[in-house]
């Protein structure tokens, strides 16, 4: 097996999941033809959230903490994603609802 050590700053993935989540329900400030993007290409949006937290998720468990008191750490942003898959997976079931098919 080949490792390679990184240096790996999970701040971006959780800062991109909590700006991504705001932002596809409208919870931040922003120009009126934003809003209307978000609200028309809803579904697409998150489906790439779904892909972009299934492709973190490929990254993350394949990572081996080099620090054993870290693997807490690493579990936890992998359950971050997680949620945030799910999230996005239950906002796509509503909109299923919503337009009569589910």
């Amino acid at each position: 097996m080949t490792q390679i050590e990184v240096k790996f700053d999970s701040d971006g993935i959780l800062a991109s999941i909590e700006l991504w989540r705001q932002t596809v329900d409208l919870k931040i400030a922003m120009k009126d033809e934003f809003k209307l993007h978000f609200m028309e290409n809803r579904r697409s949006i998150l489906e790439g959230y779904v892909f972009a937290a299934s492709q973190w998720m490929s990254l993350l468990c394949a990572m081996q903490p080099v620090d054993l008191g870290a693997e807490a750490q690493l579990a936890s942003l992998r359950g971050e994603v997680e949620n945030f898959a799910a999230w996005a997976e239950a906002e796509l079931d509503e909109l299923d609802h919503l337009a009569g098919d589910g």
